[in-house]
């Protein structure tokens, strides 16, 4: 049932998308914009579906050309060989649609077929029947191009596309524990009391594993993770702010009263160095409507994986350069010298601290198996952190000692070691 609905649904979502012409530009036909769409709609759906779809075109084009077959017979029943027989004598409909799909798909004449010139003496009276025939077969050629150049661009694609799956939670891990991955809840007591006040700041994870884990040749080779955060262009200007002016505090030693031009210019270049450039757009900017986006790179720890093979967890540390905090916890890390607040040292204190829109993930790696480049994607929103949690384990080995991925663990979580972890009922 949930397959018949699916499929119902990729139908009508075709229908939707060919008769969308009012979306396309003002500047293209009707008959492009359809074009457009049918070809924007197949890379959409699934292979099965467009194959239903170009086989009840193929039929459409066939009973079509039987329509004008049809009509030129009757003029002149002698430009139709039917075994010998004029078109008439036996069912037209049957022999019209014969010899139209023989035509159309160019696999030569069968029972039925045109009169050639030794059986015909006024060729002239068969001429239409002749402008027909070669017209189906040329628009036979032209369909079987374009039907196997959208299958071809489909498989080019699925090769294109990383065999890769996200999580799709985001998980934060803070106080003491952010960086214990054991499974024991023991820990070495210190003696030393100052350092046992030292908090390290959070550590956000999301994780994504190579679905071609068992098969041979399945890695992903110069495998890299992009990762861009969006946020409020209000936020960026903070950022920007406290950056050049923690930077500028630490040449004091320059006893000019002013900051000259050139030194306002080398304090942007240190932001750019330790954040990365701020790249903004604004939907459209002649309208109070238009929503304007910021986008700052975000560093993840390890973001090349030379051989890519089964399990790879992302790294992002919450500290005084992360785009993802707000400008107060930024300023009281790096007051605490690079450590996080012991007051903020809660879940729902990291949460308030975390400002951020969406956080755009790109992969990108060379396939092993076919030597193309490969990429893939995943957004996350604010609403897929959890705060406190870690992700379970995914590898086991099997009873013959092969180490094994469960793919359907890479969403489960779990409270991070020490406890602390927010209520998830409540996100």
């Amino acid at each position: 049932i949930h397959q018949k609905k699916k499929g119902f649904r990729g139908i009508l979502d075709f229908i939707r998308t060919v008769f969308s012409v009012g979306k396309m530009e003002t500047s293209s036909s009707t008959t492009n914009a359809i074009f457009i769409n049918c070809i924007n709609w197949a890379f959409r759906a699934n292979f099965g579906l467009v194959f239903i779809v170009c086989l009840l075109f193929y039929f459409l084009i066939i009973l079509f050309f039987t329509a004008l077959i049809i009509a030129a017979g009757q003029l002149d029943k002698t430009c139709i060989n039917i075994s010998g027989d004029e078109f008439g004598a036996v069912n037209t409909f049957t022999a019209g649609f014969a010899l139209a799909w023989t035509t159309f798909s160019t696999v030569g004449y069968g029972n039925t077929s045109t009169q050639s010139s030794n059986s015909v003496h006024e060729l002239g009276n068969c001429a239409l029947i002749t402008i027909f025939c070669s017209v189906c077969s040329f628009t036979g050629v032209l369909y079987a191009g374009f039907a196997g150049a959208i299958f071809f661009s489909k498989v080019s694609v699925i090769q294109c596309r990383a065999q890769v799956l996200f999580s799709d939670p985001i998980v934060i891990r803070y106080g003491k524990h952010s960086n214990d991955f054991a499974d024991s809840d023991d820990e070495e007591e210190s003696s030393d009391d100052e350092n046992t006040k030292k908090v390290p700041c959070p550590v956000l994870e999301f994780r994504l594993v190579n679905l071609m884990y068992n098969q041979m040749y399945g890695e992903i080779v110069d495998a890299k993770l992009n990762c861009v955060v969006s946020i409020n262009p209000e936020d960026v200007e903070s950022v920007i702010q406290d950056n050049v002016r923690s930077d500028s505090h630490h040449s004091k030693k320059d006893k000019t009263p002013n900051i000259t031009l050139g030194k306002w210019m080398k304090d942007i270049h240190i932001f750019q160095k330790k954040i990365g450039q701020v790249i903004t757009f604004n939907e459209d900017p002649s309208s109070p409507l238009g929503k304007k986006r910021a986008f700052l790179p975000m560093l993840i720890e390890a973001s090349d994986h030379p051989f890519f093979k089964r399990v790879w967890v992302a790294k992002h540390i919450l500290n005084e350069t992360s785009p993802l905090l707000s400008a107060k916890a930024r300023k009281l890390v790096k007051r605490n010298n690079g450590f996080w607040p012991e007051h903020l040292n809660n879940s729902e204190s990291v949460r308030s601290c975390i400002k951020f829109n969406q956080i755009v993930v790109s992969l990108t790696g060379v396939s092993n198996i076919s030597g193309s480049t490969v990429y893939s994607q995943k957004v996350y929103d604010f609403v897929n952190v959890n705060v406190g949690y870690q992700f379970v384990t995914l590898l086991y080995r099997w009873n013959d000692n092969t180490l094994n991925v469960d793919t359907s663990l890479i969403n489960d979580v779990k409270e991070q070691n020490g406890g602390g972890g927010e209520a998830l009922n409540q996100q």
